[in-house]
C-alpha cells in the first residue's frame, strides 16, 4: 500500500528519525519557496537530532495536497539533504515530503540541487507529468475500470482477523454505466474496501451511497476472489472522466 503525505505524518510521529528520502523531486507532495531562518535547528520538540535540520519560513506554497493546511508565512523544519549548503536568510525552492506534524510541521527534502530558478509553471508541469504517469501505471495494472454510481454499501459480516489493524471490509455495489477497461455485461459490479480508521488504512477512500465516479479495481490477495480498492488514488469523481479516458488511449 502506498503511504501518502498525511499518512506518513501519523506513521512517523512516534519515530522521529526522518523517513528515507527519494531522489525524484516530482514525487514531492509539498513544494514551496522559503527563507532559511536557522541551521542545525528544529521547531518541533520531538526532533532531538538537529545536525541535518534547518528551520525555514514558508514564503510561498507552490504545490500541496488538496485540503492541506496553508503554511505561508509560518516556520517549519526541513530535514535537508545537504545541510551544509544552507545559510541563514538564503532562499530556495524546496521539494519535500511529510515527516512530522504537531505544534508545527517537519518535512524531508527530496531531489538534489538548487531549483531556485524553476518557475511555478515548470514545477506544476513536472508534478502533473508524474501524476499522469502514476495514474497510467495504475490503469495498466487494473483488472477492471468502471464508470457508475454506488447503489449499496454493506459491511462484511464474516469474522475477520482481530487486531488493531483490522481493515473492517465493506462491500460496495456500483451500477455500471460503462466499462473503460475489462470486458463485462453485468449491470452491477461489487468491490471491497476498508472502513477502518486505523492508521494502516488511513489512505483508503470513504464512500457514500449515490456517489458517481470512476473506480480502478484490482484483484487482491487481501480479499481473495474479490476486487478491491485500498487507496484514494484508485477513485476519481465523474468530472475526471475525460481525463481518465485520455490516459487510457
Amino acid at each position: 500500500m502506498k503511504i501518502t503525505f498525511c499518512t506518513l505524518f501519523a506513521l512517523c510521529i512516534l519515530a522521529c528519525a526522518p523517513p528515507k528520502s527519494t531522489s525524484n523531486m516530482d514525487q514531492a507532495q509539498f513544494i514551496f519557496r522559503g527563507t532559511v531562518e536557522q541551521v542545525q535547528a528544529a521547531n518541533l520538540p520531538e526532533i532531538k537530532d538537529v545536525s541535518n535540520t534547518i528551520v525555514v519560513k514558508v514564503d510561498e506554497v507552490v504545490y500541496a495536497p488538496p485540503g492541506f493546511t496553508d503554511w505561508t508565512g509560518k516556520l517549519i523544519t526541513v530535514a535537508a539533504k545537504k545541510p551544509t549548503e544552507f545559510k541563514p536568510q538564503s532562499q530556495r525552492l524546496f521539494y519535500t515530503n511529510g515527516w512530522l506534524y504537531g505544534q508545527s510541521l517537519a518535512v524531508v527534502e527530496v531531489g538534489d540541487g538548487n531549483f531556485k530558478d524553476r518557475s511555478n509553471e515548470e514545477v506544476l508541469m513536472g508534478v502533473q507529468h508524474h501524476q499522469d504517469n502514476d495514474v497510467q501505471e495504475r490503469l495498466k495494472r487494473a483488472d477492471l475500470v468502471v464508470v457508475g454510481q454506488i447503489i449499496a454499501i454493506k459491511k462484511d459480516i464474516e469474522v475477520q482477523r482481530i487486531s488493531e489493524h483490522n481493515p473492517l471490509w465493506a462491500t460496495v455495489t456500483v451500477k455500471v454505466d460503462n466499462y473503460l477497461k475489462g470486458s463485462g455485461d453485468a449491470e452491477n459490479v461489487q468491490f471491497s474496501h476498508p472502513t477502518s480508521r486505523d492508521v494502516m488504512w488511513a489512505d483508503a477512500p470513504r464512500f457514500d451511497e449515490g456517489v458517481k465516479g470512476i473506480w480502478i479495481l484490482h484483484q487482491s490477495e487481501l480479499v481473495k476472489g474479490k476486487l478491491t480498492i485500498t487507496e484514494k488514488r484508485d477513485f476519481f469523481p465523474i468530472e475526471r472522466l475525460t481525463y481518465i479516458e485520455s490516459l487510457l488511449k
